[in-house]
């Protein structure tokens, strides 16, 4: 199962100053990158990374909206009744994540990730 969206209802709501969205990339050989939305790789080892996953996937609501914030130097993530970034579909034999990130004129950006990390 999988879910998409558009800008529609995006557009006017500001993105909190103290807040970094990022996207999550999967990449070969069951690795993954996360990036700020411009792109930049983070400064994050992968066994930080695969944790952030985890943290994606352990939340207990299947439907939340999530903001992820890079703080101190630690990846965490806050549910976020605003502007999307990630949200995760539990269904068939393998979870989705899907992350999107939102430029600064609020187009959004899609990435379909599956769970073989």
């Amino acid at each position: 199962m999988y879910w998409s969206s558009t800008t529609e209802g995006m557009r006017g709501k500001s993105v909190r100053d103290n807040t970094c969205w990022f996207q999550v990339c999967l990449l070969g050989g069951g690795k993954v990158k996360i990036t700020d939305y411009k792109g930049d790789h983070l400064s994050m080892d992968e066994a930080g990374e695969r944790k952030a996953i985890k943290l994606i996937r352990g939340t207990k609501s299947p439907h939340s909206e999530f903001e992820l914030k890079y703080k101190n130097d630690k990846l965490f993530f806050q549910a976020f009744n605003g502007m999307l970034l990630c949200r995760i579909w539990y269904g068939g034999d393998k979870n989705t994540i899907e992350a999107m990130t939102v430029s600064d004129d609020y187009h959004c950006l899609f990435d379909r990730i599956g769970n073989d990390v």
